[in-house]
């Protein structure tokens, strides 16, 4: 028994002059394309902290918790440290440790780490199955040429 889209897409590719192989080539180099796109995104959208968003949110956190801000070397360390995060783990970190943290001390950057660490398992998530999929696509594309 064929599904109701199949025979639409049989359809298609009938009043199109394609064959159904071609058609379905065609649309799955379209999905490779798509999930290439979109891997492309989430790299972009993953670049690190900026140097200038970390000072900022170090200088709040510090006034929020009533804490000394680390002295010049101190500080160069703590930025050198989280600069290494992702821009949206550390807001999604940041945005945590600012409800959850409790003492009267600038949160450690192992703190940050820790916060983020469930942002960080989504995105990786969605980068798995954005693979995944690509992967598919292209043994399917190989089983029918």
């Amino acid at each position: 028994m064929l599904s109701v889209s199949t025979l639409q897409w049989i359809g298609t590719a009938y009043h199109q002059r394609e064959s159904p192989v071609g058609h379905t080539l065609g649309s799955l180099q379209i999905v490779i394309a798509d999930i290439d796109r979109d891997a492309d995104a989430i790299e972009t959208w993953m670049r690190p902290a900026t140097k200038a968003t970390i000072i900022k949110t170090v200088e709040a956190m510090a006034s929020l918790f009533q804490a000394p801000v680390p002295d010049d070397l101190g500080f160069d360390l703590y930025i050198l440290a989280l600069a290494q995060m992702p821009g949206p783990v550390f807001k999604a970190a940041r945005n945590k440790l600012i409800t959850t943290h409790k003492w009267p001390r600038l949160p450690l950057p192992a703190d940050f780490v820790a916060a983020g660490q469930e942002e960080q398992e989504r995105i990786d998530a969605v980068r798995s199955v954005l693979q995944t999929a690509r992967r598919q696509a292209e043994r399917a594309i190989l089983t029918l040429r």
